[in-house]
């Protein structure tokens, strides 16, 4: 009798295995965690790059006509950045 229960069970556990797929539902959460983190650092990065040059542009000394002008291309290539990623 416990033979056959526990062959039931086992069968039980193999059928739901196979139809609720969480080797493939783990594969593509580690996949998007991946996705995610790629995209993350991508977006660390470009942050800090544009905190780093628009400090250089607030401290910089020269024209402001110039400075004015890295201002608005550096917002343009970080518009570009998010439309593009």
């Amino acid at each position: 009798m416990a033979s056959g229960l526990a062959s039931v069970v086992s069968t039980l556990l193999v059928t739901l295995r196979t139809n609720v797929k969480y080797d493939l539902k783990a594969e593509m959460f580690r996949n998007a965690a991946g996705q995610y983190r790629i995209l993350a650092t991508k977006l660390e990065e470009r942050v800090s790059m544009h905190r780093h040059l628009l400090n250089e542009v607030d401290t910089g000394l020269g024209d402001p006509k110039q400075r004015h002008e890295a201002h608005l291309k550096e917002k343009e290539d970080m518009v570009n950045f998010f439309n593009t990623t």
